[in-house]
């Protein structure tokens, strides 16, 4: 339409017309979000959030965890695991026990941990190297135990927080972060409190000791009185004097102990 008296040339928009314009921008917005929805974001910030740790270099964490020696008995091993850039173009996963005899599920088990604590923190790690190494005076070590251990040190590195050094974790790791059950677990628990240790952490479906007591169920028929011994088992809790035995079900539970 043009204006007779300016000469000026100007559109009027018709109340359809603005409805239709309104829709077409709504389609192209959810075109738009169909290209960067919310996961692509949060992958994005994920990168950024890599890339600090690659500024920050190599990070280390050490830490106490249990393990049993040949004979049974309960040992303490330092577990030090260390996060670096991938130097070969591609994350790797690395084990080192010096010394030691590992069970052939202990790399794993390693490989659970960390991806446990990816899942944890959302961050993609496949361009970073992880290298476990477990330092301990024993000839047997068992792998799964300590992956709820590894998977701790792994957030703590990744996070770049520091580990409470009076605390101690046996249990296997889910990739969902679930705490399994680990075996010996008296043996462990005294180990640590023998490294003044004063929280030790296990699964919350490890079984609490079994202990029986005998029970004497005695009636009198006539002058005779007939008695019967049976062995009852007694409720007991999973104790030991001197240091606390907490059950946790999740990573993040043990995290709370681990990380102020």
């Amino acid at each position: 339409m043009q204006n007779r008296k300016t000469g000026i040339k100007y559109l009027r928009i018709k109340n359809t017309d603005l409805v239709f314009i309104i829709l077409a921008l709504f389609l192209l917005g959810f075109i738009a979000g169909s290209y960067y929805p919310p996961e692509k974001i949060a992958k994005e910030d994920t990168k950024y959030r890599m890339q600090l740790l690659a500024i920050t270099g190599e990070r280390t964490i050490e830490m106490l965890v249990p393990a049993v020696d040949e004979n049974g008995n309960g040992v303490a091993a330092r577990l030090i695991t260390r996060i670096r850039p991938a130097t070969s173009g591609y994350g790797m996963m690395l084990v080192s026990i010096n010394d030691v005899l590992a069970q052939a599920d202990t790399q794993l088990s390693a490989r659970t941990a960390a991806k446990a604590a990816e899942k944890y923190t959302g961050l993609d790690l496949t361009d970073f190297d992880i290298i476990y190494t477990i330092k301990v005076n024993a000839s047997v070590i068992e792998g799964p135990s300590a992956g709820a251990a590894m998977a701790v040190s792994v957030v703590a590195a990744l996070e770049n927080k520091t580990i409470t050094k009076t605390v101690m974790i046996t249990g296997t790791i889910a990739e969902d972060g679930t705490i399994g059950p680990a075996g010996a677990v008296t043996e462990k628990a005294r180990a640590a409190k023998d490294n003044n240790i004063t929280v030790f952490l296990v699964s919350k479906d490890t079984p609490d000791p079994q202990e029986f007591g005998k029970q004497r169920d005695c009636h009198i028929t006539g002058s005779i009185e007939y008695c019967e011994i049976d062995y009852v088992q007694k409720d007991t809790n999973l104790t030991l004097d001197g240091i606390t035995i907490q059950k946790v079900e999740k990573l993040e539970e043990a995290l709370g102990y681990f990380i102020a």
